[in-house]
């Protein structure tokens, strides 16, 4: 578009029609497929060759092949079909049999494994981009049943909360026959849309600036922060639009613009969205988990080789290679090496991924971003079915097999038509990307970051300290919220009865003790955990209905305060005025007047007129008022119950760390410098002007004040009104919003003003003609007033209300510091304003309390720095000012930096920054933020795991305590819901409203538990492998001259069947008592294991493994012995010299080449004993570091406990079915009784092993416990 050309708004269709061609674009030309950075060098070769999957190509798949070939030479050879085989075959044909088709599912699960490994890791390479693309198409699903609807006949009208600090902006747009103006994400705006912005503002889009209706050569780039400067103004420009001297204003002017941070409208040139989700996708940093399974991998795969190496040596020195059957021995070299190299090992940890995944899954989903329908849907599942649903949709995502899915689930829905419709129809929350690593980060979170400042605070302030004269000077009455457990006792029902006597009187109230007030006050720190929301539920009546809206009870601390009653009431009475007068206003009117097609017998407006009506629209909606509820709490404090302000060149220059925390909830609109109401008296009939604002500007106006106590209006001395207006200062900077009260009865010569109407509204304007003295902006609800009506006031006093935290703020920073989680707080907001929130969060704000993002200039003081009590400790230890002072700091002093909780004057640039330097000092970050937020992107995509909080979404009945809350009738819910989700594409997930930041530790707990039960599972596992490869090993070395037959298909089912199902049922294991109490390890990404651990850890795991393999070879020599004797008693007698013992069938040389029954069905026994040593021994893996005494298996996890005796009986099927001999009776008692007993040694022997890891882990708990605790930092001094 040129310069000087008139745009014409776009209509909600057109608006659709444009974001819809962007997104359609974007999955028409979707970003290259990302490949494996394969130019980094390996540290070594074997590194490399797991990398690259060596170990599953030409180990697991090849030696699978190897072993299919070689069976099925020997079944061929055994029928008869190869007559120069040199395998010389003299088993059964059962046996060749099996082999053969246990070669079948060990090369099928290869294969598995092989192409599970491929495709995750494929897909996990594009998982960002994969994200992206599948919200869009499900959003573009949704928006093309609204092709042909204007968007004024929706279904649902979802409300809008925030403003533009929140990336809520003006859009102005044609709905029909009307045009008007809404509040919309950023991301929902489109190229054309007009759009109204202010000082102080961050452009969400290229946009252009227009004046007068025409395009103009201003324009402001994305991301930049508008100013007068950047928008080609001064502030005398701004001050000379304005009327000059006292002045009034009508409510449709368009001077208020100019009042409210100079709004103006601008012409969006590019669609938001179109950048975002073009943005390059973020490297994440690999987990200590990852490291440590490619270390266990390459173990293993050198033990692999040294097991086929050692066995097969073996075998040739033992083994007559002329009169032996090497059909049945060449497989043990094989099954040695197949044992350890990853046959099954990958599919087993997918699967364990997927499960440990699904388990944090259903813990989130009753907190997730869903609707208030799908909730109640989700509501008849069951924990185990939602976790069942959550794992085969994490294997479904991880694999992409989504098509597939859709197919069975038709095909169900025909063949159970009964089923539930939630059970194919519900709707489950986005499943994490595998690249993040959910179950591996989330168990090890050490620092949990809030980057949004409307996150932590509640939405309305409370009121805290109350200024008022008295006759010994200024009073300062302390207030408080109500303690859960406070009662009315009789002291306190005798206090309330002389309040109400005092307040129902005119009389003198009586004397009490008055304390002298100085200048230098000392505000009162609140007690945490001891408000509670005002919740009459069962209001009988209007005037507790209208009680019920107070945030907070808040009570006087001192007992006599009743005593100043005569001064309260004044106080009382103007604030609940003030809040019952914003209440009545009409939102729906304010905020969506439209502008209407004239009649056939009017004339077109001129474009000059539209334009007015445009901006006076926008007037409208900057002049809606905010309820400011910490009036309604005090009122009702005092005893009523029914049913600010910097000035305009100052808010202009306003530096966006300086702004309070209730002037960034007034954000957007215009809050006057004070606002009067004229009440009349029902007694007397007269009239009285009730004034509530800035102090700066009430105190100007008044010349007396108020001496409730002796019911006497005294002058205002200069020295007080000096000490009201430091008190003021003082307060302003600890972030409490201050408000000054007076009153002046009404002149009878203006009585006659007022008739019926008392609601109209006018602005009056004190803008001198030279433009250097202040400049008054208040607000005068009543007929026709005049300036005349604001001198001459009388001073009531002064309320000071403290923005709270939210109550799930406060309990989750006690559970995470138990956790050893750091929490940290990213303000906005610099130090001195933002220490008395963070006190009331719980944060440490004495010593080392915060740390200052925003650079600082060499030499430069920060004026806002918080000072400290302890000596000379602010002189000679002052924390670093700025990221890059940190990362000196760090590098140069110590980590103190990294120990503290609260990070003021923070961006989101700068906040991102920080994160990256948790992360390179071995944090793992957890980010929680506002998920609709844009701007939130690269600090979601930095953290290790990030957390969406959904608050466009949020419930319905939590709206009315929201800050600016707007129906948004052409916004349906989908749209809503796309921007939330594709804004928090990076999250692992979202959750639904600020209750759901309270349920995070329970998240991070599941987290804990599912990684420490994934873990015992994966450790039990290896432990399974080596125990095999073990037990092959042991048998080629046994003091027998036979050498034992291992089953090929028991080896195959043990692997595949009975490892795994003991192993996912391990990984369903709760955590214990003390789960949410250890602190958990740093992410070194130098570091694989710490100090000694990995060898420990391998230690440990063999010498477990030893003994479950050895136990069953002894075995072996009772039972193939005995069963000699009892089944081959001439063959024993001749080739053994009529032996009648084991001991001697054992050592006799002429059964070395016995290749009959009694050594398949012997090889059988043993392997069943293998397995059920296995199994029991399975039970010291519930819990690593716990022993089964203090906590039975059968309380921890009752589904291992049933899989464990569905494998007893399984193992016993193949035993039953394998055995070529029915040996009941063959085999002595003892036999019997060392079968029996020796699980339950192996059991023993692993938790007797347990000794060692739990002695080593507690005293790396206490080292991580006295790191996390200190503040010194460890390096200090350095």
């Amino acid at each position: 578009m040129e310069i000087n050309e008139r745009p014409e708004p776009l209509s909600w269709k057109e608006a659709r029609r444009i974001l819809r061609n962007v997104l359609e674009s974007y999955l028409d030309h979707p970003p290259p497929t990302q490949r494996r950075d394969d130019s980094t060098k390996d540290s070594s070769w074997l590194s490399f060759l797991i990398r690259h999957d060596i170990d599953l190509y030409f180990g697991a798949f090849l030696f699978s092949i190897a072993l299919f070939v070689l069976s099925l030479f020997s079944l061929l050879a055994r029928l008869g079909y190869v007559s120069d085989s040199e395998l010389r075959p003299s088993a059964t044909q059962g046996v060749y049999k099996s082999q053969l088709c246990a070669s079948i599912f060990l090369a099928i699960g290869a294969c598995g494994s092989l192409w599970m490994v491929r495709r995750r890791r494929f897909l996990s390479l594009n998982d960002s981009v994969n994200a992206k693309r599948r919200e869009v198409m499900r959003f573009l699903r949704v928006v093309k049943a609204f092709d042909e609807n204007d968007g004024c006949d929706l279904p649902e009208k979802p409300h809008i909360n925030g403003t533009s600090l929140t990336d809520i902006y003006r859009v102005y747009r044609k709905a029909g026959s009307a045009e008007q103006w809404n509040r919309i994400p950023s991301l929902l705006l489109v190229e054309g849309d007009f759009i109204a912005l202010q000082c102080g503002d961050i452009a969400p889009a290229d946009c252009v600036m227009l004046r007068n209706g025409l395009i103009s050569d201003i324009q402001i780039k994305l991301g930049t922060r508008l100013s007068l400067q950047n928008m080609g103004l001064t502030k005398e420009n701004v001050l000379s639009d304005l009327p000059k001297g006292r002045t009034t204003l009508q409510p449709g002017s368009t001077h208020l613009l100019t009042l409210c941070n100079r709004t103006q409208m601008f012409l969006v040139l590019d669609t938001p969205i179109n950048e975002f989700i073009n943005r390059p996708p973020v490297t994440t940093r690999p987990s200590q988990s990852s490291r440590q399974i490619k270390a266990v991998r390459q173990s293993l795969s050198i033990l692999a080789i040294m097991l086929l190496v050692v066995t097969g040596g073996i075998l040739l020195i033992r083994v007559d290679l002329l009169s032996s059957d090497l059909s049945l021995l060449l497989t043990i070299p094989l099954m040695a090496a197949l044992s350890v190299l990853p046959t099954v090992g990958p599919a087993f940890l997918f699967f364990l991924e997927a499960l440990a995944t699904a388990r944090i899954l259903a813990t989130v989903h009753p907190y997730a971003s869903l609707t208030a329908n799908q909730t109640k849907e989700e509501k008849s599942f069951t924990r185990s079915k939602l976790v069942l649903r959550y794992m085969v949709a994490t294997c479904l995502s991880r694999l992409s097999l989504w098509r597939v899915a859709d197919q069975i689930r038709r095909i169900l829905a025909k063949i159970f038509p009964g089923l539930p419709p939630a059970w194919f129809n519900s709707r489950l929350i986005r499943i994490p990307p595998a690249s993040l690593n959910l179950v591996e980060k989330l168990g090890v979170a050490t620092a949990f970051a809030l980057v949004d400042d409307e996150l932590a605070c509640e939405p309305h302030s409370i009121p805290q300290q109350l200024l008022i004269p008295s006759g010994q000077g200024l009073k300062l009455l302390d207030l408080c919220p109500k303690f859960a457990d406070d009662s009315d006792d009789e002291s306190t029902a005798s206090i309330r009865k002389k309040a109400a006597k005092s307040f129902d009187s005119d009389s003198e109230s009586e004397d009490g003790s008055s304390v002298v007030f100085h200048s230098s006050l000392k505000r009162k720190i609140l007690r945490r955990k001891i408000f509670r929301r005002a919740l009459r539920k069962n209001a009988s009546d209007d005037s507790t209905a209208a009680d019920s809206d107070s945030p907070f009870d808040v009570q006087f601390e001192e007992p006599t305060w009743w005593q100043f009653l005569p001064s309260l009431k004044c106080i009382g009475l103007a604030s609940l005025l003030l809040d019952e007068n914003r209440h009545e206003e009409n939102d729906k009117d304010l905020i969506h007047c439209c502008i209407k097609e004239e009649s056939d017998g009017e004339s077109v407006a001129h474009d000059k007129g539209l334009v007015e009506k445009r901006r006076a629209l926008l007037v409208k909606t900057v002049c809606h008022e905010r309820r400011s509820k910490q009036y309604h709490s005090l009122a009702n404090c005092i005893g009523f119950s029914t049913s600010e302000n910097a000035h305009v060149s100052e808010r202009m220059d306003l530096d966006e760390h300086e702004r309070s925390s209730e002037q960034s909830k007034w954000w957007g609109l215009l809050r006057t410098d004070s606002t009067s109401i004229v009440v009349q008296d029902s007694r007397s009939k007269a009239y009285q002007l009730l004034t509530v604002g800035d102090p700066s500007v009430v105190v100007d106006l008044c010349h007396e004040a108020w001496q409730g106590e002796i019911s006497t209006i005294l002058p205002l001395r200069m020295g007080d009104r000096e000490t009201i207006l430091e008190t003021s200062d003082n307060w302003k900077l600890g972030d409490l919003d201050v408000a000054a009260f007076s009153y002046t009865p009404m002149p009878r010569s203006f009585e006659a003003m007022f008739g019926s109407n008392t609601e109209s509204q006018i602005y009056l304007l004190n803008n001198p003609a030279s433009g250097e003295t202040q400049h008054l902006l208040s607000k005068s609800k009543s007929l026709s007033p005049e300036w005349s009506l604001m001198k001459n006031q009388i001073f009531l006093g002064l309320l000071a209300s403290l923005v709270v935290p939210h109550s799930e703020i406060q309990s989750l920073l006690s559970t995470l510091s138990d956790a050893g989680v750091r929490f940290v707080y990213f303000s906005p907001r610099n130090m001195r304003r933002q220490k008395e929130l963070a006190s009331q969060m719980g944060i440490d704000v004495a010593w080392n309390c915060a740390i200052s993002l925003r650079p600082l200039e060499t030499g430069k003081e920060d004026k806002y720095r918080m000072t400290s009590n302890y000596a000379d400790w602010d002189v000679n230890a002052k924390l670093p000012h700025g990221v890059e002072d940190v990362k000196k700091h760090l590098e140069e002093v110590d980590n103190v930096p990294l120990l503290v909780s609260l990070y003021t004057d923070v961006t989101k640039e700068t906040t991102k920054e920080m994160v990256e330097v948790f992360q390179d000092y071995s944090d793992t970050v957890i980010s929680v933020g506002l998920s609709h937020f844009p701007r939130n992107d690269g600090i979601f995509s930095a953290a290790d795991i990030s957390v969406g909080v959904d608050v466009l979404t949020d419930d319905q009945d939590r709206l009315n305590e929201q800050k600016g809350s707007f129906s948004c009738p052409h916004v349906f819910q989908a749209e809503i819901d796309f921007v939330s989700a594709i804004a928090s594409h990076s999250c692992a997930f979202r959750v639904r409203g600020i209750p759901g930041i309270a349920q995070l530790t329970l998240v991070i707990e599941q987290g804990r538990a599912s990684l420490e039960a994934a873990v015992n599972a994966s450790v039990f596992f290896i432990f399974g492998f080596l125990t095999l490869s073990l037990f092959v090993l042991f048998s080629i070395c046994t003091p027998s001259t036979n050498i034992p037959y291992t089953p090929v298909l028991g080896v195959v089912l043990f692997l595949q069947i009975v490892l795994p199902g003991l192993g996912f049922t391990l990984a369903m294991s709760d955590g214990d008592s003390e789960t949410m109490k250890r602190v958990p390890p740093k992410n070194d990404q130098t570091v694989t294991f710490s100090r000694r651990e990995g060898w420990k850890l391998y230690r440990n795991i063999v010498i477990k493994s030893v003994i479950p393999a050895l136990l069953p070879q002894v075995l072996h020599l009772i039972v193939f012995g005995e069963m000699m004797i009892a089944f081959e008693p001439s063959l024993s007698g001749e080739m053994c010299g009529g032996a009648n013992t084991w001991v001697d069938i054992v050592r006799c040389e002429g059964l070395k080449s016995y290749t009959g029954p009694v050594r398949i069905s012997s090889g059988v026994l043993v392997l069943v004993e293998l397995a059920v040593c296995v199994i029991f021994a399975s039970a010291g893996f519930l819990s690593r570091l716990d022993y089964l005494i203090n906590d039975p298996p059968w309380r921890r996890n009752r589904t291992w406990l049933l899989a464990m005796c569905l494998m007893v009986i399984l193992t016993f099927v193949y035993c039953y079915y394998a055995l070529q001999l029915r040996v009941t009776a063959a085999l002595p008692w003892y036999y019997y009784v060392l079968a029996t007993v020796m699980p339950l040694i192996c059991l023993a022997w692993v938790e007797f092993c347990k000794k060692s890891e739990i002695y080593m882990e507690k005293r790396a708990e206490k080292l991580r416990r006295l790191q996390f605790e200190t503040r010194l930092g460890a390096w200090s001094p350095k």
